[in-house]
């Protein structure tokens, strides 16, 4: 079996903010979340490190400590990347930097999985396709939220109202009643949607984050629609349709918009993994899709100025 793996870099001028990493059994992506820069984060090394640093040391223990429970594994890792700066930064800063998480894992012939935050796990199982996320953190300001949308993004007034959105988010992040996202608390791994399921029971999945998921969010198809694009059309056709679906609205009306971050759609199949090939792409081929993206870089709620596409797709090899 064969993965195929493509990014599509919205701008060369900063780094990416998010990290997707795989090998023959396990797979995961983390979505960085810095916040925006008028807020400050308290840390000198950036998103791009925490979800780089924290990334590789969960792979690794998952890799020399086989059978770790996909919690474990999350949560020892954010303990470890705290303990790197924490002498330098200011790890209670309430926009230190964080990430999502989607984590796969095969082992014992199940697929072991783990979704943090409003990552997006699609499955595509005996029962059809159902999705896995948690959405707690859309339930935080909607007063905030609704005010905002009333103002054209890119406005003072709207940039305003989505830094007081963001405060307000800060908040109850990782406390009890509150949203939980991997950064300083290992406690956080634990709040996880996490479940082991037999492999044998699966065809496809997905790995998404929020960005992705936006095609359900605007309407444009369900989760059975969202998996054939992927099947079909790849990631850069989900994006693609995304994309459209903004720069028919323009001012936000319709779609409102608060961030566009990183996708990773892997298609799995239930045949063990033998082979995984990387393979690069500049995503953006019109103008067009330039211009969109830089009209919405502006409303980046977790201070990234890129659109990636990550994405796995698994064929027999000839």
């Amino acid at each position: 079996m064969r993965i195929t793996f493509a990014t599509a870099p919205g701008t060369e001028s900063r780094p990416n903010e998010d990290f997707v990493l795989a090998t023959t059994q396990a797979a995961l992506v983390l979505d960085g979340a810095g916040g925006p820069p008028e807020l400050g984060s308290g840390c000198i090394h950036g998103t791009p490190w925490y979800v780089e640093t924290l990334g590789v040391r969960v792979m690794d223990l998952l890799i020399t400590r086989r059978g770790i429970p996909l919690t474990d594994a999350l949560a020892e890792g954010v303990s470890q990347v705290a303990a790197l700066h924490v002498d330098t930064c200011d790890l209670l800063n309430p926009g230190t930097p964080s990430a999502t998480a989607v984590l796969i894992r095969e082992h014992e012939q199940r697929l072991d999985y783990l979704v943090l935050s409003d990552a997006v796990l699609v499955l595509d199982g005996p029962d059809g396709i159902r999705h896995l996320a948690d959405r707690r953190i859309d339930e935080i300001g909607p007063e905030i939220r609704e005010r905002m949308n009333k103002f054209r993004p890119g406005t003072p007034e709207h940039q305003a109202e989505r830094l007081q959105l963001v405060a307000e988010q800060h908040r109850p992040r990782n406390r009890p009643g509150g949203h939980w996202v991997a950064a300083t608390m290992p406690e956080a791994a634990y709040q996880a949607l996490a479940a082991s399921l037999p492999l044998r029971d699966l065809g496809r999945m997905a790995l998404l984050s929020d960005g992705a998921a936006r095609y359900v969010d605007f309407a444009l198809g369900g989760w059975v629609d969202l998996m054939a694009v992927l099947t079909k059309q790849g990631p850069e056709g989900l994006i693609a349709q995304v994309r459209q679906a903004e720069d028919g609205d323009a001012d936000g009306v319709r779609f409102p918009v608060q961030s566009v971050t990183t996708t990773l759609p892997p298609c799995w199949q239930r045949s063990e993994i033998s082979r995984l090939v990387r393979h690069a792409r500049r995503g953006f081929s019109r103008l067009s899709e330039v211009r969109i993206f830089c009209k919405y870089i502006y409303l980046l709620v977790q201070e990234s100025d890129h659109q990636f596409v990550n994405f796995f797709r698994i064929r027999p090899l000839r």
